[in-house]
């Protein structure tokens, strides 16, 4: 509403001026008209008439620029800027105040605390954009300082109101009237609902009724004889009011006592685990013994009790878990945790025995492993006396793992069958001269049978003033006969 009536003035300001304006032009065309006029008058009747008279004697550039720059009344325009400056001073007077004093008239307290004051307050400022809109300045000026000091006098009064009743809430505190108190900090609440005074009242007045509660529990439990109650009540009491010092030091009394009766029932409790092998009970019973007291030989004995029945309980678990996956023929697995049982108890017969077992079943599952893996290196004279070691060896020992048993028998058959001859034609000009790398020479052929075992071979052809040739040549396991084409017939 403000906006629109401000920019209605502005048009009504601009119109105002374009029409002085237009009038000040005027008044500048009629002044130089009649100097104009006045001068051929003047030569009409001058003794140096030459008849050059009939033109019009314009002044000068330089007469006429300074003539139409100067303005035909200074005093307008400096009215016009006295004007402007009031406006601009009065815009921002009234931006202050809507910015700074008016969002607080305008909240829900002040409106409980007096609503016609804020009503009031409301119909000046529209009077006073009302007045600036119709050009009042100075109606809208003065209004607008009433308006300040009236809005500051009611805030005022408004804070006043609201500290009375905080000061309320103290006073009817330290009667110990609770009711009293909280009516006060409603009263204060309804006129600041979100001030920082209000709630800083409400949690004093919840303290103090706590500090009441806490002092009437304390009562009653020293009556009934329950000192662990007794203790909490005295706890929240010093939590809402640290200088109740008197219970500080009933508290450290009570503290001792129930501490050793915790401290023997806590070894008890952990020894009487211990005999019926419930690590988990004796081990709660221990921290709560460390808790109360680690220095006492009671907690040191529990403590080492506790570990060596855990070691044995340990041992015994792995022992089985090793047992386990020795009958589902998992011997890597059982030799790991004969390892871990090694490590607890190194004496232990049964982990040493078992720990050697598997060491053997696994060390020659890998080798026979690897045989099998490159089955072409068995063709080799030494990798074959090799296999030939790992399958005796692990003979003892199938009957102990069935997959050790089964892959022996593989590595038999491979062997057998990376042993046995394959006939290979070689076919040549009688001019190359042929050897095959790793077996030996085979010389000049046109046509010649020789056997190799299955596996991979390279074939080299020489021949002199020629490219020399290599052929590779891989031999299936299960091939009974091949040909290989050994020419250079490439010269050099």
């Amino acid at each position: 509403m403000l906006d629109e009536k401000l920019a209605q003035a502005n048009q009504a300001r601009r119109q105002r001026y374009l029409i002085l304006t237009a009038l000040c032009g005027l008044l500048l065309m009629v002044g130089v008209l009649g100097i104009w006029n006045l001068n051929l008058l003047s030569r009409d009747t001058g003794p140096e008439d030459t008849g050059t008279h009939l033109l019009p004697d314009f002044p000068d550039a330089a007469a006429d620029k300074t003539t139409t720059e100067q303005p035909s009344d200074p005093g307008i325009n400096t009215n016009h800027d006295n004007d402007t400056a009031a406006r601009d001073a009065f815009i921002r007077a009234l931006g202050d105040y809507d910015a700074a004093v008016k969002p607080r008239l305008e909240t829900p307290g002040f409106a409980a605390w007096n609503a016609q004051e804020q009503e009031r307050l409301r119909e000046i400022r529209d009077q006073v954009v009302a007045d600036f809109a119709a050009g009042d300045m100075a109606s809208a000026t003065g209004l607008l300082d009433q308006l300040n000091q009236a809005a500051t006098a009611a805030l005022q009064s408004w804070d006043g109101a609201f500290d009375d009743a905080v000061m309320g809430v103290d006073s009817a505190l330290e009667t110990g009237d609770f009711s009293q108190a909280r009516i006060a900090a409603q009263q204060a609440q309804k006129l600041k609902p979100d001030h920082d005074g209000v709630r800083a009242a409400m949690v004093r007045i919840d303290q103090a009724v706590l500090v009441a509660d806490a002092l009437e529990n304390i009562r009653i439990t020293r009556i009934e004889g329950d000192a662990e109650g007794e203790i909490a009540a005295i706890n929240a009491a010093l939590a809402l009011d640290p200088s109740l010092t008197a219970l500080a030091t009933r508290r450290k009394t009570l503290q001792k006592e129930i501490k050793e009766k915790q401290f023997a029932a806590a070894i008890q409790g952990g020894f009487d685990a211990l005999s019926r092998e419930e690590t988990a009970t004796a081990k709660q019973a221990l921290k709560q013994a460390k808790k109360l007291d680690s220095r006492r030989d009671e907690t040191r004995i529990l403590a080492t009790k506790l570990a060596a029945l855990e070691k044995r309980l340990n041992v015994e678990k792995i022992l089985n878990q090793a047992a386990h996956h020795t009958q589902s023929d998992d011997w890597d697995q059982a030799h790991r945790l004969y390892g871990r049982v090694l490590t607890l108890a190194p004496e232990n017969q049964a982990a040493i025995q078992g720990h050697q077992q598997a060491e053997k079943i696994v060390s020659i599952q890998n080798k026979i492993d690897q045989f099998i893996a490159t089955p072409h290196r068995l063709s080799a004279p030494n990798v074959e006396k090799l296999a030939m070691a790992a399958m005796d060896q692990s003979r003892s020992l199938q009957a102990l793992s069935p997959q050790l048993s089964q892959s022996s028998r593989h590595l038999a058959e491979l062997v057998k069958d990376y042993n046995r001859a394959v006939a290979i034609k070689l076919v040549s000009d009688g001019k190359t001269r042929i050897a095959i790398r790793g077996v030996g020479r085979v010389g000049l052929t046109t046509d010649k049978i020789i056997n190799l075992k299955p596996g991979s071979y390279k074939i080299e052809g020489h021949r002199e003033g020629y490219v020399s040739k290599l052929v590779e040549l891989d031999i299936p396991v299960d091939a009974t006969m091949l040909e290989v084409t050994v020419i250079c017939d490439e010269p050099i």
